[in-house]
């Protein structure tokens, strides 16, 4: 492991990791840092964290598609070539992983409100 990576554990995982469970049993809400934050915070601070999230969510989400085709077209050698200049192609699994997302989290949702 490159020092790199044992820094980036000791100085942010650990202190991440920490204060998530401090948190965590200091206000035991379900909503994560959306509630931690609200309740630290404001109602407003709490409200621009969730947009904050969801927009990060969306946008690196959003790349996995393109990941995806530009993976298969490596792997399938010269041949595969065509597939990462197929606009079609990459929109549509674009959405397609968006959309499976999407339908995992609602899927979710319906599980942990019975």
């Amino acid at each position: 492991m490159h020092s790199c990576g044992v820094a980036g554990i000791l100085f942010f995982y650990l202190q991440l990791a920490a204060v998530v469970m401090h948190l965590s049993r200091a206000i035991p809400v379900e909503g994560g840092s959306y509630q931690w934050i609200k309740a630290g915070f404001s109602p407003l601070a709490g409200y621009l964290a969730a947009w904050n999230i969801g927009l990060y969510v969306v946008a690196a989400f959003g790349t996995i598609g393109p990941q995806l085709v530009n993976s298969v077209a490596y792997a399938s050698g010269p041949g595969g070539a065509w597939m990462m200049n197929s606009t079609p192609l990459l929109v549509g699994t674009g959405v397609a992983c968006l959309a499976s997302v999407w339908a995992i989290n609602v899927r979710g949702l319906h599980w942990g409100g019975s």
